[in-house]
């Protein structure tokens, strides 16, 4: 009996399927920056609101990121793109929105960084705009430079 047993789960640890790993897909087109207010319980928090310039015909791919903070510093790496099992119809870029934080400090550095490309640059904010100065653009795009609140 003990052997039926463990011959039960034995197979009940074997057959069990296995989740599927999806690959991820790398970043194939400019990424399109725009950077954005939003006020939430009292507090005004910058976005960055990032997306492909490429259409593709899923309008639910996603940006992969990773983020670094510190103090007065952000990095924000662009990893690749993912897409959900199903695909919502319809054409469209891949997404992501990054959140910033609630900033008051009026100066920050800022690398947005997609396919070995470095872009480095600062944020700055003021009363009146909130400034992305990026010298260089590889595989990036700033929309709006000056956001005007």
């Amino acid at each position: 009996m003990k052997k039926l047993l463990y011959l039960f789960l034995f197979w009940l640890i074997v057959s069990c399927e296995k989740e599927e790993v999806k690959p991820q897909i790398t970043v194939d087109s400019v990424i399109l920056i725009e950077v954005q207010e939003v006020v939430a319980s009292g507090k005004n928090y910058l976005v960055l609101k990032c997306e492909t310039e490429k259409i593709y015909n899923c309008a639910n791919y996603a940006l992969d990121v990773t983020q670094v903070i510190s103090k007065n510093n952000f990095s924000v790496n662009f990893t690749g793109m993912n897409t959900d099992d199903i695909c919502a119809t319809g054409l469209g870029p891949a997404k992501n929105n990054i959140i910033l934080g609630a900033l008051e400090s009026p100066t920050y550095s800022l690398a947005l960084n997609v396919n070995g490309f470095q872009n480095k640059g600062t944020l700055t904010i003021t009363n009146t705009q909130i400034l992305l100065n990026f010298p260089q653009q590889n595989g990036i795009q700033i929309l709006n430079p000056v956001y005007t609140r």
